[in-house]
């Protein structure tokens, strides 16, 4: 298990509600529901180009994952099932089916390219309507994780 970022606190696998491996079709994958898959499709057709303006290149990366965002589950919500579209080692593209407020503070977990739990202090960057219902966004990582760099895709894949 990795833990990243003094806030995070470490979690068992069996607490990773609704993450799998999408590596390379690796062991562990769970089928996502088709909304989410149609928006993920939606959204790289949409935006193919402004991939290009990015500093670093993301690999592409489709895992369930959860975020609980500071003061969950105190605040007498639950946490944020999101769906990682890709991901380079300081941060990672989602959607989701519901708002998350931009700036907030967060712990996400998510199974890396190793099939490994991984907990990861992050804050929210982006999280904007792209259609109706589905929502796009970016988690800003606390810590460079070098899960996400291009080695450990490669390896996945194999």
């Amino acid at each position: 298990m990795y833990t990243t970022g003094s806030a995070a606190a470490t979690v068992d696998r069996a607490d990773l509600r609704g993450t799998g491996n999408g590596v390379g079709g690796a062991a562990g994958r769970t089928a996502w529901p088709a909304e989410a898959a149609a928006a993920v499709a939606a959204l790289r057709a949409q935006t193919g180009a402004l991939f290009e303006r990015r500093s670093e290149h993301r690999h592409r990366y489709e895992v369930w994952a959860t975020l609980v965002t500071d003061g969950q589950p105190y605040d007498g919500t639950t946490p944020h099932t999101i769906y990682t579209r890709d991901a380079e080692p300081r941060a990672v593209g989602f959607v989701t089916s519901e708002p998350i407020v931009p700036g907030s503070r967060a712990t996400f977990h998510v199974t890396g390219p190793d099939g490994r739990p991984m907990v990861l202090t992050c804050h929210v960057r982006r999280c904007r309507a792209f259609r109706p219902g589905w929502y796009e966004g970016v988690l800003l990582l606390a810590d460079e994780v070098m899960a996400f760099a291009p080695e450990p895709f490669e390896k996945a894949r194999h």
